[in-house]
């Protein structure tokens, strides 16, 4: 099973991504584009989502498509 690590803070996404995945980067994605592009590839391609790392490794697995109605539910609170 692949999981795509997704944090919110980039300051800890950085050291995270650089203890478990030396010679890689973090990059930022704007939340549309996380919505409407890799949520649907990541669901597409059976792959789940490990939200929020500590920096002891311990996350959240999720479906995408559970991911996806959780932001979107969290964003309706604030139209």
């Amino acid at each position: 099973m692949g999981v795509f690590s997704c944090l919110a803070a980039s300051r800890i996404c950085s050291k995270i991504t650089d203890a478990h995945f030396p010679g890689h980067h973090a990059v930022e994605i704007a939340l549309e584009e996380f919505l409407s592009h890799w949520l649907p590839t990541f669901e597409r391609d059976g792959i789940k989502v490990g939200v929020f790392p500590n920096k002891e490794w311990v996350f959240w697995v999720m479906e995408p498509t559970d991911l996806a109605q959780c932001l979107r539910d969290e964003l309706a609170l604030y139209e």
